[in-house]
């Protein structure tokens, strides 16, 4: 079990949830729109803080567990919050989303665990409004997990990415990488790929 909502309150060290809510509130102020989907959610930490704001937010995970601990946790927020966030054990790639599009779509470490990351993408893509925008998040660098079945360098995230979407703004967190993506229409300003952006890139390696 991830235990994301733990680890947002220090309770696997102060330290660490410093690290853990660095991350989580990049990605919320990142989530830009009303209706926002949460791939992966986990124990619903992200969905949560969104729903508080008024934001509308689907979040699925595969991990039943993890859904039912974000359920009760929602128990225990306001009644105004709980109408704006939904938890569904779902898997994102069949589930069927019908009509339905999202102003941004959050795939927090989700991408490391998967053998064929670009069928998540490449739906999510899909999935968007016209302005809307995919937020990922993946360990960068070497990672020691068992779970983990990619190792993720920044040009890995753009050859995986760059097919469906245009990288908008790239954010580093020391272990970790973030990107925002869209698409090249959208009212999002393009990012380029500038040798000030490769300097602090590297810088993270000796973090």
């Amino acid at each position: 079990l991830d235990r994301i909502y733990e680890a947002y309150y220090d309770g696997m060290g102060e330290e660490f949830g410093r690290k853990v809510r660095e991350r989580i509130h990049w990605v919320c102020s990142q989530a830009k729109g009303e209706k926002i989907l949460d791939i992966g959610c986990s124990q619903g930490i992200a969905s949560i803080l969104l729903a508080r704001e008024g934001k509308k937010v689907l979040g699925i995970d595969l991990n039943n567990e993890s859904i039912e601990f974000a359920k009760r946790v929602l128990e225990d927020e306001l009644e105004i919050t709980k109408k704006y966030v939904e938890f569904k054990t779902a898997n994102f790639i069949d589930y069927d989303f019908k009509d339905e599009k999202f102003d941004s779509i959050i795939m927090a470490e989700i991408l490391e665990h998967l053998t064929d990351p670009e069928r998540f993408i490449k739906k999510a893509s899909k999935l968007l409004n016209e302005n809307g925008q995919v937020i990922i998040t993946v360990p960068f660098g070497i990672s020691g997990s068992i779970n983990h079945k990619k190792i993720y360098y920044f040009s890995q995230l753009i050859k995986e990415v760059t097919p469906y979407l245009s990288i908008k703004d790239v954010k580093f967190f020391g272990e970790w990488v973030g990107i925002v993506a869209g698409f090249k229409n959208s009212d999002i300003k393009e990012n380029n790929i500038s040798m000030e952006l490769l300097m602090e890139l590297e810088e993270c390696f000796g973090k």
